[in-house]
């Protein structure tokens, strides 16, 4: 018997997408998969009435109707929960898979038992047009702390989250409502095993939504404060840094832990200031309100 694996989707009000996203899945070369999807309460009743559509045509989907909202996090790890493969994915509702996606990473993971995730090449849609694509590398390096320092200083959209990846390295991860959550996970899932680019299948992935606003992006979470509203880096860094200390899967001692967490803060935010810096600039360009040119247009005395 072939291995199940576990798609999962947390939905909300994109329609359009969501059915592409959909035939993505239901089109791929391998077939013994579950399709869990949870709609995280959307607004828009045509999401309900296609996933049921889609839920008569195939009984490997599993459909999940919030009463309420359970925000990014919470639907993320909700569907986690539900999945019952030996191996696992997440994939955005506005996202879609090449056709031998699964079956390709699939067969590595199988054939390289120390490896954590495998997934292909990133390309990055906006608009319909491609912005930028294999932005992932394979960390093939035996030492953990060696691939964790490597994760955290070259990060930047993270498709490694959207990878296949071996559930049981899943079970052991806690989630925080917290800006960096993605990176918390796949900073963890670095330090459990290698990671592997494939250069012959691919995930499309749209850029845009709330990522592309600090105060948007925010307000997604619980842990919502000054800091993760104005300092969008310096945030992420932080509860990366941090999350040494929260999970399980970092076990060792409490010297081994506050040297790692000062490494991943320095090589995190060495690769996120520049977000804080545009951020400032943006909000003293708005206080003055400096034209394109530089010149001040409309300073009160």
């Amino acid at each position: 018997m072939s291995i199940l694996v576990s798609i999962a989707m947390p939905i909300y009000n994109r329609p359009i997408e969501m059915v592409r996203a959909l035939d993505s899945i239901l089109n791929q070369s391998y077939s013994n998969f579950e399709l869990i999807i949870s709609n995280d309460n959307s607004p828009n009743p045509e999401i309900d009435t296609i996933v049921k559509s889609y839920v008569k045509l195939d009984q490997r989907i599993r459909y999940f109707k919030q009463d309420s909202s359970l925000r990014t996090v919470e639907n993320y790890q909700f569907v986690l929960k539900k999945a019952t493969g030996k191996y696992f994915m997440w994939l955005a509702d506005d996202d879609w898979l090449d056709k031998y996606f699964i079956e390709k990473c699939l067969d590595f993971l199988e054939k390289n038992l120390d490896y954590t995730i495998c997934v292909g090449k990133c390309i990055y849609q906006d608009n319909g047009i491609e912005i930028s694509s294999n932005t992932n590398k394979s960390c093939m390096s035996s030492s953990k702390w060696a691939r964790t320092m490597s994760f955290y200083y070259n990060v930047s959209l993270n498709g490694y989250m959207y990878g296949l990846i071996r559930k049981i390295c899943l079970d052991h991860i806690e989630f925080e409502n917290e800006i960096g959550f993605d990176w918390e996970i796949v900073g963890s899932l670095f330090y459990q095993g290698k990671i592997m680019v494939l250069d012959t299948t691919a995930h499309y992935i749209t850029k845009g939504g709330v990522s592309n606003e600090v105060s948007t992006l925010s307000s997604q979470f619980k842990k919502n404060n000054l800091i993760s509203r104005n300092f969008i880096g310096l945030g992420t860094s932080f509860n990366c840094s941090l999350y040494v200390f929260k999970s399980q899967v970092y076990s060792f001692n409490i010297f081994s832990k506050t040297l790692l967490f000062f490494i991943i803060f320095v090589c995190s935010y060495i690769n996120t200031i520049g977000w804080d810096l545009l951020h400032l600039k943006r909000k003293v360009v708005k206080i003055l309100k400096i034209s394109k040119n530089g010149v001040i247009f409309n300073n009160d005395k």
